[in-house]
């Protein structure tokens, strides 16, 4: 749909940034570009290949092609009915010739009538038709390639270069090798996993220090619980025995509890 600049929507907008009074102003004095009394049309954007599929063929002047869609083109395509309205309103009468090579003084720009259809019978004698812009904005193609060593990856981004090159007429193809931002991350990963070793060591070797020290203080605190064991005919063995089962015990319950901080520090750490 586009929306005409007039008297009537240009008292309508002024109190936006769109008003389009100054246009209008300028159009008043240039018999080049059609000022329409409606205040808008309906219309579709369609490919040169759509008036084909439908036969539909210029009366007047012509139609526009594959390089109006390309260039997105401010130019428009009447029907017979809307092309016979908008010259009532503009030249009183005038034959729809006259409208070939004018501008239409619209909102979404000046587009230049280059073509009328035939009369259809249909719908499509009162619409218009824009070239079709795709504005979907799509991402460059991107091509992958496996060698059988490392070695040859240079030599192989080498010869793909040369070879689009030599065939392509853009530029901008671009080569990309994989390996060094691989080596990179194998090299942080490696100095991260270093570096939770080393923590792990020292952990475990304050963990022992630490351990030994209360296991120390709690053999010297039992003393005489022991001295009464030993007493009631306790071998010296057992006891020992029984110290080293307690140790055990304590030791892999702390064991279990630590075990998975060191697996969620790494996780953490690859994540950045």
């Amino acid at each position: 749909m586009i929306h005409f600049i007039n008297d009537a929507s240009v008292r309508r907008e002024a109190s936006t940034p769109r008003c389009g009074k100054s246009d209008l102003a300028n159009a008043r004095n240039d018999s080049s570009i059609i000022i329409a009394e409606q205040e808008e049309a309906k219309g579709y954007e369609v490919t040169p290949q759509f008036f084909a599929a439908r036969t539909l063929e210029a009366m007047l002047g012509s139609l526009f092609f594959d390089k109006a869609c390309e260039e997105g083109a401010q130019v428009i395509v009447l029907g017979k009915n809307l092309a016979e309205e908008l010259t009532r309103q503009s030249r009183n009468g005038a034959p729809p010739s006259l409208l070939i090579g004018k501008k239409l003084l619209t909102y979404e720009g000046y587009l230049t009538v280059i073509g009328i259809l035939k009369e259809a019978g249909n719908r499509y004698d009162e619409i218009f038709f824009l070239p079709w812009q795709d504005k979907k904005v799509l991402p460059p193609p991107q091509l992958r390639f496996a060698v059988a060593s490392p070695h040859q990856i240079e030599e192989a981004c080498a010869q793909l270069s040369a070879w689009f090159s030599s065939r392509s007429a853009t530029e901008g193809i671009v080569c990309f090798d994989p390996r060094h931002a691989v080596e990179q991350l194998v090299k942080r990963n490696r100095g991260i996993n270093l570096l939770i070793l080393f923590l792990s060591f020292s952990g475990l070797f304050m963990s022992a220090v630490n351990v030994g020290n209360i296991f120390m203080g709690r053999g010297m605190r039992m003393r005489e619980k022991l001295g009464i064991l030993m007493a009631l005919g306790v071998s010296q063995k057992e006891v020992l025995r029984l110290l080293s089962a307690e140790t055990l015990v304590i030791t892999l319950s702390g064991a279990s509890l630590v075990s998975p901080f060191p697996s969620i520090f790494r996780d953490r750490c690859c994540k950045r």
